[in-house]
């Protein structure tokens, strides 16, 4: 599903262009280009079928030469109760995902990061639960005056959950299931006609589903306001968000609308980010 109010309203096509701390999950390079010593910010998202996603990071800049970051990600699905065979409820089944990512990126050259990513993830299932490491690499780079900027990602490298239910069931057996591994490359331009936009692209490789191509744009007015519409290679979405300064402060806070690729309710994200 993505996180960031502004990945998830410019399509998920954030492999370069978007430096805030849950930025990392596109590509760990892009928090030291964010311009801010540190930086705060956290995600919901509202799923039908009763899911809940929720996502909170923080970065850290060392004098724009490395920076660091912490994210945690979430993801629930409430109101599933076990039953016997005559329909009698049981108790509700426990089901979530928790993952925690540090990152470190690094300077090479005035406008090139690389960054690395390490993934602990955590999983349960009924009675179940099982845990797995692993890493995303990325490598940004900006050029033509800051307006033009090209990104590289390979995530989940290493992340297999191994799940054993011989101790619950009987006939119980022991699996293997690998998060598959992704490889994006991304491009965008920022430039100013009448007001400043910015265009993204960016195209994925899963082993799972194949290539994607996903598309972004994002507009601002009056340094308030910003508009922003994508496509994540499934379905369209669209957000906004609000821009105040306060002293060495800002704040910005953003809604985006996603549509669903199914006969299903959109979802709606709500997120908050603090830099200063």
């Amino acid at each position: 599903m993505g996180s960031g109010f502004r990945a998830l309203s410019l399509g998920n096509s954030t492999i370069t262009g978007v430096y805030s701390p849950l930025s990392v999950r596109y590509n760990p390079s892009l928090i030291l280009f964010s311009g801010k010593r540190i930086s705060f910010e956290a995600n919901y998202i509202m799923l039908p079928l009763d899911r809940r996603l929720g996502s909170a990071g923080i970065s850290y800049d060392f004098k724009q030469d490395a920076a660091i970051g912490l994210g945690w990600i979430n993801n629930t699905v409430h109101n599933l109760y076990a039953r016997d065979g005559d329909g009698s409820e049981l108790g509700e089944i426990r089901n979530s995902e928790n993952m925690i990512t540090f990152t470190f990126c690094k300077r090479f050259m005035e406008k090139l990061s690389v960054g690395l990513n390490v993934n602990y993830v955590q999983a349960y299932l009924y009675k179940l639960s099982t845990y797995a490491v692993g890493i995303d690499f990325g490598l940004d780079i900006i050029l033509m005056k800051n307006k033009l900027e090209l990104g590289f990602a390979y995530k989940n490298s290493g992340l297999t959950y191994s799940w054993n239910s011989s101790d619950i069931y009987e006939y119980g057996a022991s699996v293997n299931e690998g998060f598959p591994e992704l490889i994006s490359m991304g491009i965008s331009y920022r430039d100013s006609v009448f007001i400043p936009f910015m265009v993204l692209g960016a195209l994925e490789k899963s082993e799972d589903l194949g290539y994607k191509i996903k598309l972004g744009l994002e507009t601002a007015f009056l340094r308030i306001l910003n508009l922003r519409c994508g496509y994540n290679g499934d379905k369209p979405s669209f957000g906004f968000s609000l821009t105040r300064k306060q002293g060495k402060y800002q704040f910005e806070l953003g809604y985006t609308f996603i549509l669903s690729p199914l006969e299903l309710p959109s979802a709606h994200s709500f997120g908050l980010l603090v830099g200063f």
